[in-house]
């Protein structure tokens, strides 16, 4: 069971780490589209540098999405494999075990979390572009 519980908490804390990242650079996009259109102005910050903004984070969140595909297909896994895991009956965890399975279930609600912050301000990234360009 330990080292069941030890590779759930290095993809847990993996995925809690990626979605931590994914985070920051939806917000960096979220400011890149309302800088670029509603202060876009030569006197703030210029369109042209607010375009290149938004068209570096998207760059961005591609090539992360390219480079960490393996990597995001073992979190998918793990966080399955860990929720059946938290959902068994009866299951006994020794109690030398129970910090180790607390860092587990604290990384996969955290992460949790953050990943529908992250839906909901990608939500927004795109509402706002085009209620904004229109």
């Amino acid at each position: 069971m330990q080292k069941e519980l030890n590779y759930f908490h290095q993809n847990l804390r993996s995925y809690w780490q990626t979605e931590l990242v994914n985070l920051i650079i939806f917000i960096f996009v979220l400011l890149a589209t309302v800088f670029s259109r509603l202060f876009g102005q030569p006197s703030f910050l210029s369109a042209r540098v607010s375009n290149a903004m938004t068209i570096i984070a998207f760059t961005i969140i591609g090539v992360l999405i390219i480079l960490l595909f393996g990597r995001i297909h073992r979190q998918a896994e793990s966080l399955e494999r860990f929720r059946l895991f938290m959902g068994e009956d009866g299951k006994q965890i020794e109690p030398s075990l129970k910090p180790l399975y607390d860092k587990c279930r604290k990384y996969y609600h955290s992460g949790k979390r953050l990943d529908h912050v992250n839906g909901v301000i990608a939500l927004g990234i795109i509402c706002g572009y085009l209620l904004l360009n229109h």
